[in-house]
């Protein structure tokens, strides 16, 4: 019975789509051509007032990404070991060297780490890599999460 049912089902419905008329729905050329004719700005009013409502879930959504705003990038670490005093003698040696980067102390238990440079890329971090080895023969190219603004502000100086 269910055999019969969906192919006599499957014919009507097709002979009754195709005896739609489809006059009913022409449109004349003239209905087209006022569709696109152009809008002239000087009709539109220029005067209004606009409100931003936020929710404030959304302040917390933006606030959030303003925080996180990093990006993957190298660093050149010069030093790594348990002595807050030497990695602090490390970054006035540095200074002492060279005068236009400030390189960051990091303590990551139980070392402390001496990490400077903000580098998009390794190659360009292997080239600042030679010129920091005669100083510190032990400093090594890593891996790091770089600040978008540092890194933007070292590239403009």
């Amino acid at each position: 019975m269910r055999i019969l049912i969906f192919p006599l089902a499957l014919a009507f419905f097709s002979s009754h789509a195709q005896s739609l008329d489809s006059s009913n729905y022409k449109i004349e050329s003239k209905q087209i051509d006022s569709l696109y004719r152009p809008i002239s700005i000087e009709k539109i009013p220029q005067v209004g007032h606009v409100e931003e409502f936020f929710d404030s879930d959304l302040n917390k959504l933006i606030e959030s990404y303003n925080k996180e705003k990093t990006l993957k990038g190298f660093k050149i670490q010069l030093f790594a070991g348990n002595s807050k005093v030497d990695a602090k003698n490390i970054k006035v040696t540095y200074l002492n060297y060279y005068k236009d980067d400030v390189p960051e102390i990091i303590y990551q238990s139980p070392n402390f780490k001496v990490r400077v440079g903000n580098y998009r890329d390794r190659l360009e971090a292997h080239r600042a890599l030679n010129n920091f080895k005669k100083q510190f023969p032990s400093a090594f190219i890593v891996q790091d999460e770089l600040i978008i603004d540092s890194f933007f502000s070292d590239k403009k100086n």
